[in-house]
This record gives C-alpha cells, sequence and structure tokens, in this order.
C-alpha cells in the first residue's frame, strides 16, 4: 500500500510487483491510493465529522466535488481547508477509527477494503 502522489499508478504497481517478486513474495496483494491517502478519508466524510466532533463537515458528502475523491487533486488540502489545525498522523488515527467501508465513495478504498476482506 503507497500513495501515488504524482506518480504513474502502473508504473508504480509494476516495480512493487517486481520487488515483491525479488523478495519471494508474488502473491503479495499492492494497492495504490490514487493521489493521497486522504483520498480514504475524503470518501467518508461523515467519518470525519465523527472524527473531529464537527457535524456539519457530513454535509461535504453531498457536494459534487467529493462524489469522485479519487479525482481530486489534494485532498489533504481539501482537509486542511476545512480544518486549517489538520495533521496527517492525528488526523489518520482520528478518521480511521470512525470510518464505515461500505460508505466510503472513494474507488482506490473500495479496492483496498474488498483485497483485504477476500472479496
Amino acid at each position: 500500500m503507497r500513495d501515488q502522489d504524482s506518480g504513474d499508478c502502473v508504473q508504480i504497481k509494476q516495480r512493487l510487483r517486481a520487488l515483491c517478486d525479488e523478495a519471494g513474495r508474488p502473491e503479495a496483494v499492492i494497492r495504490i491510493a490514487c493521489r493521497e491517502l486522504e483520498t480514504f478519508f475524503v470518501g467518508d466524510w461523515e467519518a470525519i465529522a465523527i472524527a473531529f466532533e464537527k457535524p456539519a463537515l457530513a454535509a461535504h458528502a453531498r457536494s459534487a466535488k467529493f462524489r469522485a475523491p479519487d479525482h481530486l487533486g489534494s485532498p489533504y488540502e481539501e482537509l486542511k481547508r476545512v480544518l486549517p489545525f489538520y495533521g496527517k498522523r492525528d488526523g489518520a488515527r482520528r478518521i480511521s477509527r470512525a470510518m464505515v467501508p461500505e460508505r466510503n465513495r472513494s474507488t482506490s478504498f473500495q479496492f483496498l477494503f474488498k483485497a483485504l476482506s477476500g472479496f
């Protein structure tokens, strides 16, 4: 699991696949978070609202901008815009506890969830 950042998904996955093969782990599951890990978080605005005790943030889920979070330029910047004090580690800890996988709109999150769930 790694962020795409500004890299090419196909090239990143090929490089990681080669590393797994070299390490004798060809069965390893590789998933790329499109752009940033924060994509997974903005895929579930209700979790963000719960995590930061700001119920009004859940309304962002209805915004067209967040219907396809994997297409956002910088989900991290979107979180900083609505939560100026947002920190990556603290945010990840808080939000991940409140996430509901079935509610998440991030396609890359759904691929990861299905891989880890054995679907």
